[in-house]
């Protein structure tokens, strides 16, 4: 089955983690909001805002079911609700109209992350040292 997939962060090109991409197809980079970015140092995570102009740059790709398998288990994702996840992985459309998945950091996490955790403004995990 195939699938779409919105990356953000350590999966996007050029980045440690998009290794696991190399057999996906990239259709192009965008933009998905409203989503703020954090990092954590060694990772980053997005959360919904309730701002519309808060957005994030992100990759996407179509993949196959073995690749979002992969991606399931870097993210920490069992499943919907699964109170193990790290991440949730839901639906969102791009503003041209593509629909993916994308990893959402679960806010009964939050506690433990969101100390050492600081705001992306710009959106762009390429350029979270600028």
């Amino acid at each position: 089955m195939k699938h779409s997939v919105f990356v953000y962060g350590t999966l996007r090109r050029g980045e440690r983690n998009h290794h696991l991409l190399e057999q996906a197809t990239f259709v192009k980079q965008t933009i998905a909001q409203p989503f703020n970015l954090f990092s954590v140092g060694r990772f980053p995570y997005i959360l919904k805002s309730n701002t519309l102009t808060d957005r994030i740059i992100v990759e996407l790709f179509y993949i196959d079911s073995e690749i979002l398998e992969k991606l399931d288990a870097l993210e920490d994702y069992y499943g919907k609700g699964d109170p193990r996840n790290l991440y949730e992985r839901i639906l969102i459309q791009d503003g041209n109209g593509h629909e993916g998945w994308i990893y959402v950091f679960c806010d009964h996490k939050l506690p433990v992350y969101r100390p050492n955790a600081w705001l992306i403004p710009h959106g762009d995990w390429t350029k979270r040292d600028l």
